[in-house]
């Protein structure tokens, strides 16, 4: 689960950030909790550091969001950054605070998606994540680390993981997008591979915890490239 904090005074722009979040959530299979605060003070008042993404508004009476991300960052700096603005000139001094992005308004879901996009891309980077799979028995949260890889069957997508197997009715160019890109790669058409998992590969057999499964030619090019890639990336962590 992720957790967002929206900070801003305006109702109708709660309404409108929060409604497009669990859009977002819908579409590409991730559970959120959603967190409101009417001023930056309430936001602050007694902060605890378990906010994932916080989406912060720059104009607000009394203490403005600019000031209230300085002291947020020196009680966290960790939790991704977000302004929500009418004035594009004062989101740029996000980098004084490390924000991450902004947001123009009036919001509209396309571009706000694609910032969404960009914060979870770099949440999975950097922490444990999870993602809900949605199976004939209800929900289960899975850890992307313990993600082996996903396969196609009948129309079927299965998550093959540490703890056990998951089938839910979901395409697999949209368990992609829920997945960190450096981290997952097909092998063809109907495998995604968590690169960590690989033991070897062996002509076109692609071997996962002993299991074995199938490199199309097509695609062997660019899968050892990016598990390449994957390894020397850990070499330099």
């Amino acid at each position: 689960m992720i957790e967002i904090a929206i900070v801003e005074d305006e109702e109708k722009d709660v309404k409108i950030l929060r409604s497009y979040i669990e859009r977002y959530g819908v579409e590409k299979n991730i559970l959120f909790k959603i967190t409101s605060f009417p001023s930056a003070d309430a936001f602050l008042f007694d902060y605890k550091k378990h906010f994932d993404i916080v989406f912060m508004d720059i104009m607000m009476p009394g203490q403005d969001g600019m000031e209230a991300a300085k002291r947020l960052r020196e009680i966290d700096s960790v939790t991704l950054l977000i302004f929500c603005t009418t004035i594009s000139q004062m989101a740029h001094r996000g980098y004084e605070v490390e924000a991450l992005d902004y947001i123009l308004k009036p919001v509209e879901y396309p571009s706000f998606a694609i910032k969404l996009d960009r914060a979870i891309r770099k949440l999975n980077k950097h922490t444990g994540a999870s993602i809900t799979v949605k199976t004939s028995d209800g929900l289960v949260i899975v850890k992307t680390e313990d993600i082996q890889y996903l396969e196609v069957q009948d129309h079927i997508l299965i998550y093959h993981t540490e703890k056990g197997d998951y089938k839910t009715y979901q395409s697999l160019k949209s368990a992609m997008q829920a997945l960190p890109e450096q981290l997952f790669f097909k092998c063809n058409n109907c495998y995604l591979v968590n690169l960590s998992y690989v033991q070897k590969i062996s002509g076109f057999d692609l071997y996962i915890n002993n299991k074995c499964i199938q490199i199309s030619h097509p695609r062997k090019s660019a899968f050892v490239k990016a598990l390449q890639s994957y390894l020397m990336g850990e070499k330099k962590i």
